[in-house]
């Protein structure tokens, strides 16, 4: 499958749905028996928006990594809903959280677990670049940036992310197709 057919698939179809879906199910869980079920159901779902994504990324950033760019940028703010969504309210005076509000953890630290993989392999290939000024806006690690922190459930992980694109490892040489 030519890469701008999967890279629409995945962006315009796969990733906005499967970010629907999760908000989806936050917004219907009321009742803990229905907690397991629907868990399964949300990893199901962040699975699908992180798994092809990494599956393919060494394949899109050989062919064309504009096309990167016009699947992640989307990718990002299908990610920014999932993590700033708050469908539900803590009731302080209750021992336990309502499912639903265990759930919206549990799946925003998936989240954030699988969204971290991908920056790693992002800065592993050196698409992605600490912020510096000679960055310009919209370049895939500005725009990369500006958007997680955007995201209030991930600040606490930016400066790690940024210190890790500072500082890229150097045992993982990056081939392109040309080299190989």
């Amino acid at each position: 499958m030519p890469v701008e057919i999967l890279c629409e698939v995945l962006g315009k179809v796969c990733i906005p749905l499967a970010g629907e879906r999760i908000i989806e199910l936050r917004k219907g869980l009321k009742h803990t028996d229905q907690l397991d079920a629907t868990m399964v159901e949300s990893e199901l779902c962040v699975s699908l928006i992180f798994k092809p994504l990494r599956h393919h990324m060494k394949m899109i950033i050989n062919d064309d990594p504009s096309v990167l760019l016009a699947l992640w940028i989307p990718t990002l703010n299908v990610i920014k809903e999932i993590l700033d969504e708050s469908s539900t309210e803590e009731d302080p005076s209750s021992e336990s959280p309502p499912p639903s509000q265990k759930m919206i953890q549990s799946t925003n630290e998936l989240t954030i677990e699988h969204l971290q993989n991908v920056i790693m392999v992002l800065i592993s290939f050196g698409v992605l670049k600490a912020a510096t000024e000679e960055s310009t806006d919209d370049s895939i690690s500005a725009q990369t940036w500006s958007l997680i922190e955007e995201m209030q459930y991930c600040k606490k992980f930016v400066d790690e992310w940024k210190n890790a694109a500072a500082n890229p490892p150097a045992d993982l040489p990056i081939t392109t197709e040309e080299e190989e």
